[in-house]
């Protein structure tokens, strides 16, 4: 039996947060990487087994959280759970409430602590007899009084596919929630600031002008002014008027269509789109520079995309180089993969040796950014390619010494896939769902907070768009590109350099790298002296080839015949 103050309560309460609110996913990853960190001590080198499975409650919940996820979406267009919140089972035991919740209904421990009427408290009784006796129960709504007084409040109660233990239930607020295309409608007509549309949301989801101001942190006589500009903007005659013509709005913007991936994924401004059948499916691949240059082809990571800056473009014009990035499988808009992850090497390298053949490429260099390096080192024979340059990446990562130098989230992602796999798909399903969100800024911060040199580079607009980019680029397949990637990166691949032997190799990485240890690279090109040539860029770091795109072009045109 788990005690109070045992550390898997906490992780097991910051699971369901991060399953059912795509803002708690940082709070979940402090608490999973707590975890992790203390069974990795618990392992040797010689048992590498998975931790979460030393604790099988852990696991369940993680399984059970994963079919939350799949239950909600993480699409823009799936539902959207929003407002107070509480997970239950049919034996009455609250698993998990969110924050709004415990400030509305406070903190409890069975659901029939909460205050509801009687009426009320036979409707969920009803419920709950029915999803344990037969496995469903219609949703049904109920009134719950808020614990600070003032009127009840309707709730949705609907069942959750449980797991092993049986189905749940989900009390949500019953209130619709605040589309984003509501803002964009308010902005457009009305010219309202982002501040204001959110006091818009918070208005029509009932809070007083008290409650708004200590939601945001400021005064009640600043709301109740930014409220007249509202209503001078919208034209309303008073609150209760804004609030029915907010009603209208949401119904307007739920009649737009919703994003999809082509809005996230546009066409490149300087480049070009082809798309390419490989074993009767589709292939994308993107094109920059000119069509007559020398060929280059791009494997791009997990996190990059295959966009380029303004900046790469004109030099690709200069050196008379074409970059030809086609989207992975899994990645963009091609296909998804057709076996186990294991299978990504075998496929990307076929996907790369068909557009070399079709398209007629004499020589060509392999550049492997990130993740992509290994990729690059597996086509490169199949593709004659003339050399291979690796950007921030090229090196296996399997030694604690190489994962104890990542920045935190990069360590954690990395420890997971490498010591707990069977959890791998739940940490990346919810990283995503924040990303489609609305959390992108807040996702990237967590990637660079702690690396200053890349965090000074995502200054630039040009970089920051095309990071954001990337980051659409990767989640518009959900997570089995990164598991796929996870699988090998954390492997020792190098058995992929040895195949490729004798095409020569150029690394070029950044001194302030906060993934990828310089001294690793360091350690992995003198293995291989007669093969590898190491550029260690030093005013750089992991995202050296938006910074200096001509350290990377410079040892292109080294390898060009």
């Amino acid at each position: 039996m788990t005690q109070p103050d045992d550390p898997s309560l906490k992780l097991i309460e910051t699971i369901y947060r991060a399953a059912l609110d795509p803002t708690d996913y940082d709070s979940f990853m402090g608490q999973w990487h707590d975890w992790i960190v203390t069974r990795m001590h618990e392992l040797d080198d010689v048992r590498l087994s998975d931790p979460a499975m030393s604790a099988p409650e852990v696991v369940a919940h993680f399984e059970l959280a994963m079919r939350l996820l799949d239950q909600l979406g993480d699409q823009p267009s799936g539902p959207q759970i929003h407002g107070p919140q509480v997970l239950f089972d049919t034996q009455q035991r609250v698993l998990w409430q969110n924050a709004e919740a415990d400030r509305l209904l406070g903190k409890t421990k069975q659901v029939f602590d909460l205050p509801l009427s009687e009426p009320h408290r036979i409707l969920l009784e009803d419920f709950l007899i029915s999803l344990a006796r037969t496995g469903h129960a219609d949703p049904i709504a109920v009134q719950i009084a808020p614990q600070t007084g003032g009127r009840p409040q309707a709730f949705r109660l609907a069942q959750m596919h449980g797991g092993s233990d049986g189905p749940l239930a989900l009390l949500s607020s019953l209130a619709p929630p605040w589309p984003i295309a509501a803002n964009t409608l308010l902005q457009d007509t009305h010219g309202l600031s982002d501040g204001e549309c959110a006091i818009c949301a918070l208005l029509f989801g009932g809070l007083p002008p008290a409650e708004i101001a200590e939601r945001r942190n400021t005064s009640v006589a600043t709301v109740r002014t930014q409220v007249k500009k509202i209503l001078s903007k919208t034209q309303a005659s008073s609150q209760s008027e804004l609030i029915a013509y907010l009603h209208s709005m949401i119904r307007l913007a739920e009649t737009l269509p919703p994003p999809s991936t082509a809005t996230a994924l546009p066409a490149p401004k300087d480049g070009r789109l082809h798309e390419l059948t490989h074993n009767g499916r589709r292939l994308i691949v993107e094109e920059h520079g000119p069509k007559t240059g020398h060929p280059i082809l791009f494997v791009h990571g997990m996190l990059d995309g295959t966009g380029i800056t303004p900046a790469t473009s004109d030099l690709l014009y200069r050196h008379k180089l074409r970059l030809i990035c086609p989207h992975r499988p899994a990645f963009g808009r091609s296909e998804p993969l057709v076996g186990h992850v294991a299978e990504a090497l075998q496929e990307t390298s076929d996907i790369l040796r068909m557009i070399t053949q079709q398209w007629g490429l004499q020589k060509p260099v392999m550049l492997g950014h990130m993740a992509g390096a290994l990729y690059a080192y597996a086509g490169a024979q199949a593709c004659d390619a003339c050399g291979i340059v690796v950007v921030a990446g090229g090196v296996p990562i399997t030694s604690p010494s190489q994962f104890d130098s990542m920045t935190r989230r990069q360590r954690l992602v990395a420890y997971t896939a490498r010591y707990a796999p069977s959890v791998l798909p739940f940490v990346l399903n919810a990283g995503i769902r924040q990303i489609r969100s609305g959390g992108i800024e807040k996702f990237m911060h967590s990637l660079y907070e702690h690396a200053p040199v890349d965090w000074d580079v995502l200054q630039d607009d040009a970089v920051r768009a095309q990071i954001h980019s990337g980051y659409q680029f990767s989640i518009a397949q959900g997570h089995k590109g990164f598991a796929a990637d996870s699988y090998h990166v954390v492997r020792d691949w190098s058995d992929m350099l040895c195949a490729s032997d004798p095409i020569p190799v150029r690394l070029v990485h950044g001194a302030h790298d906060p993934v990828v240890d310089p001294k690793s690279v360091k350690a992995f090109a003198q293995r291989y002296p007669d093969r590898i040539h190491l550029t260690m860029c030093p005013d750089a770091g992991q995202l050296v080839f938006y910074q200096s795109p001509e350290y990377v072009l410079n040892e292109v045109l080294a390898l060009l015949p």
